[in-house]
């Protein structure tokens, strides 16, 4: 329930296309509500989960957060509060579940992602695949949002007139109808098939990546193909460490180049990096950083404004908003297993870490990891990767 939550739009959805009634803003509701009922549950039966000091640590500021968001009442505080504090604890008592389980339905999840996103790029773009179809129409696209969300999302008229102006393919939110967050777990994907086609080869893990890969670079999410892309290096420079993984790392690279160069979808895409750094707007927001001269901002990063910051990095939104300690300690605890992968041939562990590390770095654009969709998936993931390797280590220490 808690990992195919992000899929909720797809029963509102069918309904809509079969029988033609929007009950996006009932069901979607309806939905959220019984994993929050979930969650508070197992937190009230179950006990929070806090084993370590720093989880206690980190428990108590976000009790601390809470507070503050009630007085300020902010609901983006309070939201982010929520996600960055309290999934981990609410989450810990489903690391007892089988791990082949677990990861069937991380496999299962990730694969529906990209059979879902694959038939709608298929279908908004049938030239391509030689179809000879016509692609939905600007007012069927706005209608096909509206049935999977729970309200209109301004990104989307801007995102629909946007690309159409500038002659681009039109960038779609797939079934979480968001063109941020979205591209987040298209790139999460990629990562996890990557590792597992690297770990383990086969034929259809090598089909499933270069779909991936192919997606991603059409999501033209320039953060996410970053984070995918030095994901990428991280694992092949750090955690493979052999002479093959630097002729991969070339290959792959030589590859890139002549697919962003030569084909129709890498000039899009490489187009689209140039626009973004050319337009004042888009470098004030993600690559301008003088307000954190401010004597006010500066302190904010220090010990915290404790109330909502608003930067369109989160990975300066975190530290600001609730000071550099403890955004820390969060993100130690994100990517702790990230700095043993190496000692480990876990396939599971490699997975999940060097997934998790895609997400992470798509905490430079605002709101593309920083979302509930997307961050039960990354919790999840993260923990059950710590959890495995501080396992693995007790059972060496025993058999030693």
């Amino acid at each position: 329930m808690l990992i195919f939550y992000p899929m909720k739009g797809l029963v509102p959805a069918a309904i809509y296309l079969s029988l033609g009634y929007n009950v996006a803003p009932i069901l979607i509701s309806l939905i959220s509500l019984a994993v929050i009922i979930l969650l508070g549950l197992n937190l009230l039966f179950n006990r929070v989960a806090v084993p370590t000091n720093i989880d206690k640590l980190l428990f108590l500021i976000g009790c601390f957060a809470m507070l503050m968001g009630v007085v300020h009442r902010e609901f983006p505080f309070f939201q982010n509060t929520l996600i960055l504090f309290f999934l981990q604890p609410a989450f810990y008592k489903y690391l007892n579940i089988n791990n082949r389980y677990y990861s069937k339905c991380v496999v299962v999840f990730l694969l529906l992602t990209t059979i879902y996103l694959s038939a709608e790029h298929i279908i908004t773009q049938p030239a391509r695949f030689g179809l000879t179809f016509d692609p939905p129409t600007d007012q069927t696209w706005q209608l096909y949002v509206n049935s999977l969300a729970t309200r209109s999302d301004v990104l989307k008229t801007a995102n629909l007139q946007d690309f159409h102006k500038r002659g681009w393919p039109l960038r779609l939110g797939g079934y979480l109808s968001s063109v941020l967050a979205m591209p987040v777990l298209l790139a999460m994907s990629t990562t996890f098939f990557y590792v597992w086609l690297r770990e383990k080869f086969s034929l259809w893990c090598l089909g499933i990546s270069l779909i991936n890969v192919y997606l991603l670079l059409n999501s033209l999410s320039t953060t996410a193909v970053a984070a995918f892309l030095l994901t990428f290096l991280f694992y092949e420079l750090y955690v493979k460490r052999k002479i093959t993984s630097l002729i991969v790392v070339i290959v792959c690279l030589i590859g890139f180049i002549i697919v962003i160069t030569t084909s129709r979808f890498g000039v899009y895409f490489f187009n689209r990096v140039i626009t973004n750094l050319f337009t004042v707007e888009y470098t004030e927001h993600f690559f301008s950083y003088y307000y954190l001269l401010q004597p006010s901002n500066a302190l904010a990063l220090l010990i915290g404004a404790w109330r909502y910051f608003h930067s369109h990095v989160d990975l300066i939104n975190i530290p600001a908003t609730y000071g550099v300690i403890p955004a820390f300690f969060l993100f130690k605890r994100m990517l702790f297993p990230l700095g043993f992968l190496y000692k480990t041939r876990n396939l599971q562990i490699r997975r999940y870490s060097v997934t998790v590390l895609t997400a992470f770095i798509c905490f430079f654009h605002h709101t593309m990891t920083l979302n509930i969709n997307v961050m039960i998936l990354v919790t999840l993931l993260f923990l059950k990767a710590g959890d495995l390797y501080r396992r693995e280590q007790k059972e060496a220490l025993n058999g030693g």
